[in-house]
């Protein structure tokens, strides 16, 4: 749901500057903010978990 909220203010941000965002810039803005949404990436490798 934050995700959806995150790109709702995107596009009103941008609308309010009379852009339209590509793809590509919506991708970058979203990789910015992703840990922040998620949470940091944990390693999933069993091998390096069990270290």
């Amino acid at each position: 749901m934050e995700a959806a909220k995150q790109g709702y203010i995107l596009a009103q941000n941008a609308k309010k500057k009379g852009h339209i965002l590509d793809a590509e810039a919506v991708h970058v803005s979203f990789l910015e903010i992703l840990e922040m949404v998620v949470g940091p990436q944990e390693n999933t490798n069993f091998l390096a978990v069990a270290q």
